[in-house]
């Protein structure tokens, strides 16, 4: 995956998504967030199984592909 995009706008995304990371799981994934990138956007995700959040910001997309990466 390669892509860019402005720091603020991923910056504004990761605040927003954070907010459903879970603090104390048995999963670890759920610890992360979830960058994919479709259709030149950048989808973040993040979850704590009882609730989601989902955020698009607009990216520069040079190769598709997905990544987890700590909250």
């Amino acid at each position: 995956m390669k892509l860019s995009c402005l720091q603020e706008n991923l910056n504004r995304g990761l605040n927003v998504v954070g907010r459903a990371v879970a603090t104390r799981t048995t999963l670890p994934i759920t610890n992360n967030i979830l960058l994919t990138t479709e259709q030149s956007r950048l989808k973040l995700a993040a979850t704590n199984l009882e609730m989601a959040i989902t955020c698009w910001i607009g990216a520069k997309i040079e190769e598709e592909g997905a990544i987890t990466v700590p909250a």
